[in-house]
């Protein structure tokens, strides 16, 4: 974070692409260490990381607190501490669980968070919402009254398929539902009055967006006072280090991002993930450059609704997940089961890529889709897709396309339990073109069904 600070002043709206200080990079632990040492010698580097990416928000007190929201609103005395640090603050508010600050002028120092909440800086009189579509009607009966969601009994993904199933029996025409910082965003197909919708649905308050996608519309991100660009990467050559999550793979036209290495319990085999669209023209995957004897392996097997592609390296290709450069190391796959043990508050998740070094993104909630070949389906043969959705904060990936993808997204050790340390939601990927400031990513269910796990041999 002290990296993405530094260029922070230039562009005082956003964090900017950078280039990796290849001697940040966390050595490959010698192969004769014992699990012991490698796990110790790790947990030393974490913490120190840990320790760069959270210091730097500027106010002594925190706003987050036990309650069911998660988080409390300053006191006047607090105010005017966030006022005197950002003088040019213009008006503060909170809004599920976000800090929002209007300014006059961008203040020189962007922090992720402020008080402990996650920070958005806005240019004056800037229209921003962070909740995409409009409330119902209250009055409106809850049609999910008698089985509100439960998170003893069902997960999220389950009780949004409910809801889906439930808005298509109202002949509503139901797109997606997600659980967006803990409110319910609806996405109908068509075009309807907002008030004749129920103002409460299982106990949510829903938000619609009736004949628009949710995320696509203009108001739910906010400006940029420059145009960002990707201007650097880092192009180095890993073989005879090893290779780890995170370093440069291309195909023959286009460039990614290396996943992990997973091993299938059940088969013994093991794969690289790689994304899916990167590699459409080829089954070659190369590292650092697309010539031949730069070739690591052979895509075998494809997860296209996944956008994940399965490698075989090649024998005399070393990569371990043992190591991923600033990020958290990657230990464990999770589906759609996963919840945060820190709820109310919002993990963190970061990614380290060769385009991008480490960013941060803030765990929203999931979103589960109807298929729209199964419209015209009966309700028992509707089939869905899930996603975890993260939100960019001051990061701008509209700038990033060309080779973050394939990324793995790994949960902060801050503020969650040993047992969540290591945790993988998914890789990286643009499941929604034109959203900069939103990523959505698929959940991994059918791999860990098929057996696949973290290799961490």
């Amino acid at each position: 974070m002290q990296r993405l600070s530094e260029r922070a002043k230039a562009a005082p709206y956003a964090y900017t692409p950078h280039s990796r200080q290849l001697e940040h990079r966390p050595e490959t632990p010698p192969r004769a260490a014992s699990d012991l040492d490698i796990k110790h010698e790790q947990s030393e580097k974490n913490h120190e990381i840990e320790h760069r990416r959270f210091t730097r928000d500027p106010m002594p007190f925190s706003l987050l607190d036990d309650s069911p929201r998660g988080y409390r609103y300053p006191s006047v005395q607090e105010r005017d501490e966030i006022s005197l640090k950002f003088p040019s603050i213009r008006s503060m508010t909170i809004e599920h669980c976000l800090i929002l600050f209007e300014c006059r002028s961008p203040p020189t120092d962007i922090p992720l968070t402020v008080a402990g909440l996650p920070a958005i800086f806005l240019s004056q009189n800037e229209e921003y919402r962070p909740i995409p579509g409009v409330t119902g009607d209250p009055r409106v009966a809850d049609p999910l009254f008698e089985s509100r969601y439960d998170q003893k009994s069902e997960s999220r993904i389950e009780f949004l398929q409910r809801a889906i199933r439930c808005l298509f029996d109202m002949n509503l025409k139901p797109v997606a539902v997600s659980i967006f910082l803990d409110v319910l965003v609806v996405e109908l197909k068509d075009c309807i009055d907002e008030s004749t919708l129920p103002g409460y649905l299982g106990g949510f308050i829903p938000y619609y967006c009736a004949g628009y996608a949710a995320w696509k519309n203009e108001k739910q991100y906010h400006n940029r006072l420059i145009q960002l660009t990707a201007e650097c990467a880092d192009y180095s050559d890993y073989r005879n280090v090893g290779l780890t999550p995170g370093v440069h793979v291309c195909g023959i036209k286009s460039v990614g991002t290396a996943g992990l290495l997973l091993k299938n319990v059940n088969t013994g085999e093991k794969r690289l993930t790689v994304s899916d669209h990167v590699f459409q023209d080829t089954d070659a995957v190369f590292h650092p450059r697309t010539s031949e004897e730069c070739r690591i392996g052979t895509i075998t097997d494809r997860y296209p609704e996944l956008d994940i592609a399965m490698v075989k390296l090649h024998d005399d290709i070393q990569f371990t997940n043992s190591s991923y450069f600033e990020a958290q190391v990657p230990r464990q796959l999770a589906g759609q089961d996963w919840m945060p043990t820190n709820e109310p508050y919002k993990p963190w998740f970061f990614l380290d890529s060769a385009y991008t070094g480490c960013l941060p993104l803030l765990y929203c909630g999931v979103k589960a889709i109807l298929d729209e070949n199964a419209q015209s389906e009966p309700v028992h043969k509707f089939e869905f897709r899930s996603q975890s959705i993260f939100r960019s904060m001051n990061m701008n990936f509209a700038c990033l396309k060309d080779g973050i993808c394939g990324s793995p997204l790994v949960v902060d050790s801050s503020h969650v339990s040993a047992d969540d340390e290591g945790t993988v939601l998914g890789f990286f990927c643009y499941a929604h073109d034109g959203v900069p400031e939103t990523a959505f990513v698929p959940i991994l269910d059918k791999l860990i069904e098929e057996g696949w796990r973290i290799d961490v041999e």
